[in-house]
């Protein structure tokens, strides 16, 4: 498979909220927004799509901070899971940052979900872990946040398979 990234088109913003849709009923099973919300407020710097030919298949938005850029919404479609959809939009983030002179990336992640470890093999290390504010399981107990980073002085990634 040959998947490609880049900035998403205007014209692709609905395709990109449809896979968005399908991946969070999947991740609803394991952790849902508290009803006071969950979203960030923060506005994206940018939203990258992942492709397969002419099919997204992955996208994640960026937000440029002072000294990293943030990944959130990271989001792949479920017939293309485990097959580097992920590590590719990873890959392109942490080209912006290195441009952009941004040593570093951050994401959230909530530890029951099982991304933890995917993100760790591409090569983030868990910076904290809290009982998340924002997110509660489907039974209203808590859940897990992990925030992770990667330091980009090489930008190496192990194969997730």
């Amino acid at each position: 498979m040959d998947i490609s990234v880049r900035e998403m088109l205007k014209e692709e913003a609905s395709a990109r909220l449809e896979l968005l849709e399908a991946a969070t009923q999947d991740l609803r099973r394991t952790y849902q927004p508290r009803a006071s919300g969950g979203r960030c407020a923060v506005e994206a710097t940018g939203v990258l799509v992942a492709l397969n030919g002419s099919a997204l298949v992955g996208t994640a938005e960026y937000i440029q901070k002072e000294h990293h850029v943030y990944l959130q919404g990271i989001a792949v479609h479920s017939r293309y899971r485990g097959q580097g959809v992920c590590r590719a939009l990873v890959l392109a983030a942490g080209e912006i940052a290195k441009r952009n002179g941004l040593p570093t990336l951050v994401l959230c992640a909530i530890e029951e979900t099982g991304n933890v470890a995917i993100f760790e093999k591409l090569g983030f290390e868990i910076s904290s872990r809290a009982i998340a504010q924002n997110h509660v399981s489907p039974s209203g107990g808590p859940v897990t946040q992990v925030e992770m980073e990667w330091k980009l002085r090489d930008m190496r990634i192990q194969s997730i398979a």
